[in-house]
C-alpha cells in the first residue's frame, strides 16, 4: 500500500508538471494578444456610454425604408456579411442602395474581386463605386477623398460603415476615412442624418435588432457571389450562424430565426465616439492625428 501511495504522488506531481510547462504556457500564448491598450480604453468609453451588458436589449426596427442608403465596405464581401440582409429588405422598401468599396483586396486579385462585387450590385439592385485601395494598406487620405466624391453625388439619409470596434484593421481604419473625409471635403458636403454601425467579425455592442429572416436566402446568395473568398472559408455559414445568434433578441425568441444587429446613432454622436476612441489610443495603425481633432 505503501509504494501504491507513493506511485500515486509521483504520478499527480508529473501531471502538475505537464500542466505548468506544456499546457499552461499555450493557453497564455493563445490570449497573448487579445487586448491591446487602445482597445481596454475605448471598450471602456463604449463601457460607459452604452453599458452594453444583460440591461441593454436591442429595440427590434425595421430596415430603412424610403431612404437613400450609403454602405462603406471595407473589403468586397463585408457589405453582404456584415448588412446585406438589411440592405435587401431596404432595397424591397423602396431604398437606393450605394455602396462604397474601399479596397478590392490585394493587388494580384482585384479584377476577380472587382468582379464579385460588381455581381453582388446586379443580383440585388444596388450601386457600386471603388476607391481602389488595397487591402491592409488603405491610403486614408485617398480613401476619404473618393468618400467625398461619392457623397457629392447625392443628398444621403443614412450611412452604413463598420463599428469602430470590429475585429479587422481596415473595418476599423473605415472610420478613419469617414473623419478624414469632414476635414478634406467642402463645408458645404451634405451628409447624411444617420449612421448604421453594422458588424462583421462579431456580435459588438447594438443598440438596434432588425429581423432578415424572410431574406435569409437571399443574403446566402449574396455572399456566394464572393466566390473567391467562398473558396477558402465558407462565409454564409459563418455569417448566418451569427444572425442566428442574435435571433433572440428578436419579439417571441423565434426559433430558428435569423436578425442583424447595429449601433444606430445621429451622425455626430458617432463621430464623436470615433474621436474619443482615437484620441485615447485605439488601435489603428498610422491613424492620423490630425483626424482626431
Amino acid at each position: 500500500m505503501w509504494l501504491i501511495g507513493k506511485l500515486r504522488a509521483v504520478r499527480r506531481r508529473g501531471a502538475r508538471l505537464r500542466d505548468r510547462f506544456l499546457w499552461r504556457p499555450a493557453y497564455r500564448w493563445s490570449l497573448r494578444s487579445w487586448f491591446v491598450p487602445g482597445d481596454v480604453a475605448a471598450s471602456q468609453i463604449l463601457l460607459r456610454t452604452f453599458r452594453p451588458s444583460r440591461m441593454l436589449r436591442p429595440e427590434p426596427v425595421a430596415a430603412p425604408r424610403g431612404e437613400r442608403i450609403l454602405l462603406v465596405a471595407p473589403h468586397p464581401d463585408d457589405e453582404s456579411i456584415g448588412a446585406g440582409g438589411t440592405l435587401l429588405l431596404a432595397a424591397d422598401a423602396d431604398s437606393s442602395v450605394d455602396i462604397l468599396f474601399l479596397t478590392t483586396g490585394r493587388t494580384h486579385e482585384r479584377e476577380v474581386r472587382r468582379d464579385e462585387a460588381l455581381a453582388v450590385c446586379r443580383t440585388a439592385g444596388f450601386s457600386g463605386a471603388f476607391a481602389e485601395q488595397d487591402a491592409d494598406a488603405i491610403d486614408v487620405e485617398a480613401a476619404a477623398r473618393a468618400l467625398v466624391a461619392r457623397l457629392g453625388e447625392r443628398q444621403f439619409d443614412t450611412l452604413f460603415v463598420p463599428f469602430f470596434l470590429d475585429d479587422h484593421d481596415d473595418h476599423r481604419r473605415a472610420n478613419e476615412v469617414l473623419l478624414r473625409a469632414l476635414v478634406v471635403g467642402p463645408g458645404d458636403m451634405s451628409l447624411p442624418r444617420t449612421v448604421w454601425a453594422y458588424h462583421v467579425y462579431g456580435p459588438g455592442p447594438m443598440n438596434c435588432i432588425v429581423d432578415i429572416g424572410d431574406v435569409v436566402t437571399r443574403k446566402r446568395e449574396l455572399i456566394a457571389c464572393h466566390r473567391s473568398q467562398m473558396a477558402g472559408r465558407d462565409w454564409a455559414h459563418f455569417a448566418l450562424g451569427l444572425n442566428a445568434v442574435l435571433s433572440r433578441f428578436l419579439p417571441g425568441n423565434p426559433a430558428p430565426g435569423y436578425a442583424e444587429g447595429f449601433m444606430v446613432l445621429p451622425l455626430e454622436e458617432y463621430l464623436d465616439l470615433v474621436r474619443e476612441a482615437l484620441s485615447c489610443g485605439l488601435y489603428i495603425e498610422g491613424a492620423d492625428k490630425a483626424v482626431v481633432q
